[in-house]
């Protein structure tokens, strides 16, 4: 019997986009499960196993037992790019955490320590780039720009293992604020470095440098304009609304606050620059100008949706890394990857000691030899590195994914897990009381008069 020409499907066979709902579904339910270990690691005190690490691991069990199924074998090459999609990341996951980052400092202490965070976020993150490229490029394989590529998008720090355990032991409000602050400041430092390297020159070498710099600064400068000119149109808009006078509206005052952040991320990216820097800044900025233009109400639902998106991208991307880790280990160049581990470490050890040594010619409160080892130890590298990593053109793509991959493992479970030991035995201050963001008398006074006249 001869079959019609466009006959239907036979009902066995599963419509394409069934796979996409099972891999969002399955995507939901390793959430929930690595939300509910992390709780109860938090709950019972368990320190030395992040929940950062616990993350990866779910996402790295539930890759390895899909790997060893038949689909899992055939369908690996189209995996591993939508494991860690750089642009899903980039549009939807990154976005609330880095503007989450600015808006919840502690302003008090971060301006009041905002010198010594830039000497660590812009100098560090240049001597541990340099380091790091130079021995990358003298000790292994690597072609100059691609080390310097891999330099670049491997310093940037991501201590959220760190920052979750002093969280949970209340760590001393000055290093907290230094790792933190640090860590939000050298993630944009990083992607510039990254991203000027990136787009160099097809003959670029070490001179080249000089043009490197001035690149970098017009793109940092440019980026937080982008940011600060944001947050002024939101309070020009909440003011000239007027919405926070009747507070009838509270849904409305968190979706426009809400908008206009993301504006701040995805609008700097088509003139192709950093938006991280921007979507910080703006956070900054608008946590000062905008929040007090909205009612006490839309107020505290915004603390809570920023923190509640927040946690959920964190957990996101720390499944994606364990998922795709599955597709990229076996490209792992031990040699490389070794390399790389000693080059940031070796790299952290150059930026801090001596930054802190300098910085505390100024500081009226210096830095002790202790929180300086806390610092250094807080060097771990996260899913910016890999997001940064997976779009490194050229043949080196997955040697470089793998070794970035291998330092991430490194740093979250090593370091990070070690981290309440190392409080212990550097004797740091623990339990210590939470203190008021009090938002006044954080700047100049002549700045704090000049904002309080027009913002």
């Amino acid at each position: 019997r001869v079959e019609p020409m466009h006959a239907a499907p036979h009902p066995a066979t599963p419509h394409p986009g069934h796979e996409v709902f099972f891999e969002v579904g399955l995507l939901v339910i390793l959430s929930v499960i690595a939300l509910a270990v992390g709780q109860w690691l938090h709950k019972n005190n368990i320190y030395w196993f992040p929940e950062s690490a616990a993350t990866i691991l779910i996402g790295f069990l539930c890759a390895l037992l899909e790997s060893f199924t038949e689909a899992g074998r055939e369908e690996k090459a189209y995996e591993r790019k939508e494991y860690f999609d750089p642009l899903f990341f980039n549009l939807f996951l990154l976005p609330p955490i880095i503007f989450e980052s600015g808006y919840s400092l502690n302003m008090k202490v971060f301006f009041s320590n905002i010198f010594t965070i830039n000497v660590f976020a812009v100098l560090g993150t240049l001597i541990s780039t340099s380091v790091t490229w130079l021995l990358l490029s003298t000790l292994t394989a690597l072609p100059v720009r691609e080390a310097g590529s891999f330099a670049a998008l491997i310093s940037a720090v991501d201590p959220v293992a760190t920052l979750a355990t002093f969280g949970a032991l209340r760590v001393d409000h000055k290093l907290n604020t230094l790792v933190f602050g640090e860590s939000v400041l050298n993630d944009a430092v990083s992607l510039i470095i990254f991203s000027t390297i990136l787009h160099a020159p097809a003959n670029f070498s070490l001179a080249s440098l000089p043009s490197v710099g001035l690149d970098f600064i017009g793109t940092f400068c440019l980026s937080f304009a982008y940011g600060t000119l944001i947050a002024l149109v939101a309070v020009l808009i909440f003011r000239t609304l007027g919405l926070a006078k009747h507070g009838h509206t509270p849904i409305t005052e968190v979706l426009i606050f809400w908008a206009l952040s993301y504006l701040s991320f995805v609008l700097p990216e088509v003139p192709h620059l950093a938006a991280i820097v921007a979507c910080l800044f703006c956070g900054i900025f608008m946590r000062l100008y905008a929040l007090p233009n909205l009612s006490n109400e839309a107020a505290k639902h915004l603390d809570f949706m920023l923190k509640t998106i927040s946690t959920l991208a964190d957990t996101l991307i720390f499944l994606l890394v364990g998922l795709a880790l599955v597709l990229y280990l076996p490209h792992t160049d031990m040699k490389l990857s070794g390399i790389t581990i000693i080059s940031c470490l070796l790299g952290r050890a150059l930026n801090v000691f001596p930054l802190a040594a300098v910085c505390n010619l100024f500081r009226a409160e210096p830095i002790k030899i202790q929180e300086q080892g806390v610092m250094w130890h807080a060097g771990l590298r996260g899913a910016i590195a890999v997001a940064l990593a997976v779009q490194v053109p050229g043949p080196w793509r997955d040697t470089i994914a793998a070794s970035t991959m291998t330092t991430v493992l490194f740093t979250t479970f090593v370091l990070g897990g070690s981290t309440k030991f190392l409080l212990d035995t550097l004797q740091i201050p623990v339990g210590v009381e939470a203190i008021l963001d009090v938002e006044s008398n954080i700047m100049h006074p002549a700045l704090e008069r000049l904002s309080k006249k027009w913002l």
